[in-house]
């Protein structure tokens, strides 16, 4: 599901999230801005199956929900949303691994 994605002269930036088999919640970020040299930048944070009710908790949506719930929480942010995801993720003590391609 696209979270955020912004497209314009300056700026090419999206923001996805899916649920992977195995139930983990996988949210990936490409850059392709001109801030990163135009060359794509790609990372992924990783909520594993056995924290989803908790962050479904925190975000007030049952498991069925979940994306629409995170998009409502990040879409605001625009180009920013990355970094208030993992804001919130520490903030609320959600347990998550992120990586860099």
């Amino acid at each position: 599901m696209v979270i955020v994605e912004i497209r314009n002269s300056t700026t090419n930036y999206a923001l996805y999230a899916d649920l992977v088999r195995g139930g983990d919640l996988v949210v990936v970020g490409r850059d392709l801005s001109e801030l990163v040299g135009g060359d794509e930048y790609e990372y992924f944070y990783t909520i594993r199956v056995a924290a989803i009710p908790q962050l479904c908790e925190r975000l007030g949506v049952e498991r069925e929900a979940l994306l629409d719930g995170l998009r409502r929480l990040l879409m605001p942010h625009g180009v920013t949303a990355s970094a208030a995801w993992r804001a919130w993720l520490v903030g609320n003590a959600i347990p998550y691994e992120f990586s860099v391609r």
